[in-house]
């Protein structure tokens, strides 16, 4: 695997719980299948939020300033295209909140990305990474592969995966926000 993109969110100044979860399962999955894991944050430049992002396991944050504080669907959608485009991730990973969903899907498909959403587990084999979720509400789980994808994009529940919060060594990157603009591909 190449890496593994970790997309934070954030709330008032701190980091949502979630974006610690879905460290874990990308902490996780790494540990399978090798890689690199780096946590990605995008607001305001505020240093604290990247900070609280170095944890074990971690080995960059990338803080892009995108010059707000608050959620844009349309612009993390831009700067995560953006990214993936040079980092060439196997495995995008975001919580499966109304702020991830309202950017993940569409995320996916301008990436060419395999896509599932409400992930409750995931590990990796020979075929990459298998993600579960739940259907017939809750009585079924069901894994999926993604064949012919070299990307996959989930979004994860939570309260699902244990969260990272040993404080780590990661390199901190920060970053200008990207000068695309919002664009259709």
């Amino acid at each position: 695997m190449s890496s593994i993109l970790v997309i934070a969110e954030h709330i008032n100044g701190k980091i949502a719980k979630i974006s610690q979860e879905i460290l874990g399962a990308g902490r996780a999955i790494k540990s399978e299948a090798g890689g690199t894991l780096k946590a990605v944050v995008l607001s305001d430049g505020n240093a604290d939020l990247a900070s609280a992002l170095n944890l074990e396991g971690v080995d960059e944050v990338i803080s892009i300033d995108v010059g707000s504080a608050h959620f844009d669907a349309a612009a993390y959608e831009d700067e995560v295209l953006a990214l993936c485009k040079e980092e060439q991730p196997s495995l995008v990973l975001m919580g499966h909140t109304a702020n991830g969903l309202a950017c993940a899907g569409s995320l996916a498909a301008r990436v060419g990305a395999g896509f599932a959403s409400d992930v409750i587990a995931l590990r990796f084999d020979d075929s990459g990474v298998i993600a579960t979720r739940s259907a017939h509400a809750g009585k079924v789980n069901l894994d999926l592969a993604f064949p012919g994808k070299a990307a996959v994009v989930l979004t994860c529940r939570g309260a699902t995966f244990p969260a990272a919060d040993e404080t780590g060594s990661a390199q901190i990157t920060i970053r200008a926000a990207s000068s695309t603009g919002a664009t259709t591909e």
